[in-house]
């Protein structure tokens, strides 16, 4: 009887023991910062591509849990493989070196060029056209690459709100800028001046985003391949269809 209480006993400890063990593996933590509307920071709504992220991941069986770093630090986490994730970022072949891209969970529209003098007849601008005027670009942002390649001069600032603070203090021509977060310094700070402002497409810059995934953390592909197969079922249903509308629906509502 002794006996078969002490098997007991441990056959309960080693279930607690697997339990906790299993949930330990389902937790997954993602680098992100604070990048409206996708992803919010220290608010109750954690933004479009946050909650797309979290209910693909729920429907996989795992749980989400992010933290908030500046952007640099997102991508050195990532690329020493500290984190599972960081996002939300553009597939680019430098980043390609040392990580894995989930599939497309969202289209990018909102980098924009703005600026108070007129660049162009149209809404619209090419990466080409705006040598020669001096361009503000923010830090860490996937664009600076193409901005290379075209062989664009440009003075890196860190972060949207500071670009916005130089461009009206005359120090750019141009900045190059997630545009909700844009208007949300300029509106606080320039709003007597927001006729002056011009907004420009860059159709060259809209892409993709996705999960940029460690390759060294441990078995993060195969729980990308997880992710992948559960979004791509998140996609047909209504409520991803709703969160896309809500997003074009903003982005038309600020221009």
């Amino acid at each position: 009887m002794k006996t078969k209480r002490i098997i007991l006993i441990i056959c309960f400890f080693l279930a607690v023991i697997q339990t906790f063990s299993f949930s330990q593996e389902k937790e997954i933590l993602i680098a992100t910062d604070h990048y409206p509307p996708f992803v919010f920071k220290d608010t109750p709504e954690k933004g479009l591509f946050s909650n797309i992220v979290i209910e693909s991941f729920k429907m996989a069986g795992y749980e989400v849990k992010y933290i908030y770093v500046p952007w640099t630090r997102c991508e050195y986490m990532v690329e020493n493989g500290q984190i599972f994730a960081a996002m939300p970022y553009a597939s680019t072949e430098k980043r390609k070196q040392f990580a894995l891209f989930s599939e497309i969970i969202m289209a990018e529209t909102s980098q924009k060029l703005i600026s108070l003098k007129t660049l162009s007849g149209k809404n619209s601008v090419k990466i080409k056209d705006l040598s020669g005027n001096k361009i503000g670009a923010i830090s860490g942002y996937y664009y600076i690459e193409w901005l290379d390649k075209n062989k664009i001069t440009y003075d890196l600032t860190y972060g949207d709100d500071l670009a916005v603070r130089k461009l009206f203090e005359n120090r750019y021509d141009a900045v190059i800028v997630n545009i909700f977060y844009a208007l949300q310094e300029v509106n606080k700070n320039y709003k007597n001046r927001r006729n002056e402002l011009k907004i420009y497409n860059i159709p060259e810059l809209e892409i993709a985003y996705n999960l940029m995934v460690s390759k060294k953390y441990p078995g993060a592909e195969a729980i990308m391949n997880d992710f992948n197969w559960e979004l791509k079922k998140y996609k047909k249903t209504q409520a991803y269809s709703e969160a896309i509308k809500k997003y074009n629906e903003y982005l038309k509502s600020i221009e």
